[in-house]
Parts: structure tokens; C-alpha cells; sequence
């Protein structure tokens, strides 16, 4: 994943909606104290904020992410990390810290929407 794009919101306080790719897939993240310029490379997971209306879904291999608004997205993925994280292309989202229906299994390619993802 690298940073394709800074918006910056706050510059004093190194607060930005940044642009974070795999080169098929783009997703704008928060980030605070932002420590990227555009062209890095991103070796850590994203992190979700929450997690809602998750719900699997029967599509094999097509992923998805379509940003609602500035950081709420509907993202289609496959879980893995025993349910602790969702892949997208090559993007790995962080999702242990949020509620995952127990009926879902890694590898299941699930549709949810994301209130928002940071980048730390």
C-alpha cells in the first residue's frame, strides 16, 4: 500500500484525509500526526474505526471499496486473521477491535460499511 494523496485538514496538528493505494484499490483513510508523504510505502494494517451491516456475501474474488462520503465507505473484502482483519486487493484493514457476526469464518468474502479507517 503507499500514499497516493494528502488532503490536510489540520497542518499544525498533522491531522489529513490521505489517499492510501495498492495500485487496483484506493481508500481515504484519517490520519493524526501523520508521519507519510505521498509515494510511501504503507507496511501496517489500516484500522477500522467500527464496523456496520456486515453480511457475507456469495461473490468469489470481486473486491469493492466505494467511499460514501470523506471516510465512510462500503467496502467488499475477505476476511482473515481469525476474523481480525478484512483484505481488499492488497489493502488490510484491522477489524479486531470490531463486532463480527460469529456465523462468519476467514476466507468468507463479506460486504460491510465502515464509518471510518485510520492511518496511524
Amino acid at each position: 500500500m503507499i500514499v497516493t494523496y494528502i488532503d490536510w485538514l489540520d497542518k499544525n496538528n498533522k491531522e489529513a484525509a490521505v489517499t492510501v493505494s495498492d495500485l487496483n484499490y484506493n481508500i481515504i483513510c484519517f490520519s493524526d500526526n501523520l508521519k507519510y508523504k505521498i509515494g510511501d510505502e504503507i507496511r501496517e494494517n489500516l484500522i477500522a474505526l467500527d464496523i456496520n451491516d456486515v453480511k457475507k456475501i456469495s461473490n468469489n474474488n470481486h473486491c469493492k471499496i466505494k467511499m460514501n462520503n470523506t471516510f465512510d465507505c462500503q467496502i467488499i473484502g475477505k476476511l482473515f486473521k481469525d476474523k481480525s482483519a478484512i483484505k481488499i486487493g492488497k489493502i488490510c484493514i484491522d477489524i479486531s477491535g470490531c463486532y463480527i457476526p460469529n456465523d462468519l469464518k476467514d476466507n468468507d468474502i463479506i460486504e460491510a460499511r465502515l464509518s471510518r479507517v485510520d492511518l496511524y
